[in-house]
């Protein structure tokens, strides 16, 4: 069945720009209409988090997610999520361009929850699903180190691999240091945005 929903999701992602394909003459497939995940056990995410909340992008290959092809859903932080983006790419061409500017970046809402699929790559196309990883953000106090978010990695079965904050050391070696390196962009690193899927 992985391999089955692997290939599936290879044949279909020539379209890493758009969220459908047309096979044959009459039949389109969509590559996000399937669920190849469940969501970590013991979490407030369902399983319909696919059609519920914001898809911020398309099969994106992230060498800073072990040269795995990602895809980004947000429940409620699709604003603050396209802001940043829009503001890093304006601070990119500046920079390209020898000029000065200053990044306005926000913060997200307590409660955001920023999802990653995590998808092998085979010869330059998404494969195999592999884990969720997936940012809570919490309350004021909750992880000063690490600017209030939870960390949760999780296998496509929902089991959990880790679950911590910044503080917790397996959890700053495997995402926090990383993310800490964005402080001003709110530890999300927002460098993908695929057309807006916003529901």
């Amino acid at each position: 069945m992985q391999k089955s929903l692997g290939k599936f999701i290879g044949m279909t992602t020539f379209l890493l720009m758009t969220s459908s394909a047309s096979i044959g003459s009459d039949q389109v497939i969509n590559p996000f209409s399937v669920t190849p995940f469940k969501p970590p056990k013991n979490s407030a995410i369902t399983e319909s988090y696919r059609t519920e909340w914001n898809r911020m992008t398309g099969f994106e290959l992230s060498g800073l997610h072990w040269n795995q092809f990602i895809v980004v859903y947000t429940d409620k932080g699709s604003k603050t999520y396209k802001k940043n983006f829009y503001e890093y790419i304006k601070w990119m061409q500046a920079f390209d361009e020898g000029d000065d500017y200053e990044a306005q970046y926000q913060e997200y809402p307590v409660g955001t929850v920023v999802l990653k699929e995590n998808f092998t790559s085979d010869k330059g196309r998404p494969d195999l699903a592999t884990t969720l990883t997936i940012m809570v953000k919490h309350e004021k106090g909750y992880s000063p180190k690490g600017g209030d978010w939870e960390y949760i990695e999780s296998t496509k079965d929902g089991q959990v691999i880790m679950r911590g904050k910044a503080e917790d050391e397996a959890i700053n070696q495997r995402c926090a240091a990383c993310h800490m390196s964005i402080k001003d962009r709110d530890y999300i690193y927002s460098v993908h945005l695929t057309g807006d899927h916003s529901n």
